[in-house]
């Protein structure tokens, strides 16, 4: 690998920590990307929900993830549990 004149890789790998494990950056842009669960994306096509979240700032993407995150949680607890009701008592089959 080439590096540049008077550059020296460090000798341990760097790990650098995600400021939020839902941030994706695109460019300049950052984006909310979360995997589905298989329960939901068995249904779709989609197996991640991405947003572009409007903003090249690192704090305001944090913000901003942070309330999408918790929309998703609310969004997503109230289909589960609209799974499991429907999973539990299923409707009587009646032909039209």
């Amino acid at each position: 690998m080439g590096y540049a004149v008077g550059y020296t890789p460090p000798s341990h790998p760097v790990h650098r920590r995600a400021a939020d494990p839902y941030l994706l950056r695109r460019g300049r842009i950052y984006y909310f990307r979360k995997r589905l669960p298989k329960v939901i994306s068995g249904n779709c096509c989609r197996t991640f929900l991405c947003l572009s979240l409007r903003t090249p700032l690192l704090s305001e993407a944090m913000s901003r993830s942070a309330r999408v995150f918790a929309a998703y949680q609310r969004t997503e607890t109230r289909v589960m549990t609209g799974l499991e009701s429907a999973t539990s008592h299923p409707k009587p089959f009646s032909p039209s």
